[in-house]
């Protein structure tokens, strides 16, 4: 008997869950987006983070109202670690 295993998923958009789950299960699996403002520290990111229990950010133009990039808590973590890194001169 052949094994199948699933290696991973790539979802390009909502359409392609809702045509598997309904309007309801697909609401209660999706959180709301976290905007953030250019110049956040990168302390209050990883709270922002921690509080709404996600790792990904977009950050937009107070005055524009343009998305301007997409934050993660891994680009967060990198970075943090480098600045320790060059605190001890490493």
């Amino acid at each position: 008997m052949k094994s199948t295993f699933m290696t991973g998923i790539c979802i390009t958009s909502a359409d392609v869950l809702l045509t598997h789950f309904s309007h309801e299960a697909f609401e209660k699996c999706t959180l709301p987006p976290v905007f953030l403002e250019p110049g956040i520290r990168q302390d209050q990111i990883m709270k922002l983070f921690q509080r709404r229990q996600g790792h990904l950010a977009i950050v937009k133009d107070p005055k524009t109202q343009t998305n301007l990039d997409i934050v993660t808590m891994e680009d967060v973590l990198v970075s943090l670690v480098a600045d320790i890194f060059d605190e001890h001169g490493n």
